[in-house]
């Protein structure tokens, strides 16, 4: 449960980024977060994310992206790129150290 400070500010289900955008949870979101498995985002939902004039994601300008798989964010990160939106921030980040394992943080704005 959220913060009461938070209620009425954020939500917080969970649910795969496809199922959020056709359950009408992303409408009218300032900022929405995706924190994909390994294979990335879905087609429908980079497809959704790209377009401006879907109502579950025309009034996002910033996006979250939490990514695991770098081979999976780069092809999402190109993808939303020429879809219209531009890359304001990454970092990585070791999470497991002694592993290669690598979690990037991308900011991207439209």
């Amino acid at each position: 449960k959220l913060q009461p400070k938070f209620a009425g500010r954020a939500s917080y289900k969970v649910l795969s980024a496809e199922e959020a955008i056709i359950e009408g949870e992303s409408e009218g979101a300032a900022c929405i977060i995706v924190d994909p498995p390994r294979k990335g985002l879905d087609g429908y939902v980079v497809a959704s994310l790209n377009n401006g004039d879907m109502p579950e994601t025309a009034e996002a300008s910033r996006l979250i992206y939490v990514s695991c798989g770098f081979d999976s964010f780069k092809r999402d990160a190109e993808a939303l790129v020429c879809g219209g939106w531009r890359l304001v921030h990454s970092e990585g980040r070791i999470l497991f150290p002694g592993s290669d394992h690598i979690e990037t943080l991308a900011i991207f704005d439209r």
